[in-house]
């Protein structure tokens, strides 16, 4: 299993240097997810942190929203960056 797919990321990079789109203007970046399933019970202290990590690196390949994943798979939340 590659490391994209390891971290729930889809197909591959955007072409642009690093994957990351030149944003102009204010931004609001939301993100969202719940902490109530067995990844979270099975990893108390470092599930977040894993959850963040890999919506940083979808961020950093281009991405602007998404599902967000724990580390089962599960859908736990989402996140988007908007135009303020």
């Amino acid at each position: 299993m590659g490391l994209r797919s390891h971290l729930g990321i889809p197909g591959h990079g955007s072409g642009r240097r690093h994957g990351r789109p030149y944003l102009l203007g204010d931004k609001v970046f939301k993100l969202e997810f719940k902490t109530d399933n067995a990844a979270f019970l099975d990893d108390p202290m470092t599930e977040p942190a894993n959850v963040l990590r890999r919506v940083a690196l979808r961020i950093d390949y281009g991405e602007t929203s998404g599902i967000v994943r724990d580390s089962n798979g599960n859908t736990i939340g989402s996140f988007e960056l908007t135009e303020d």
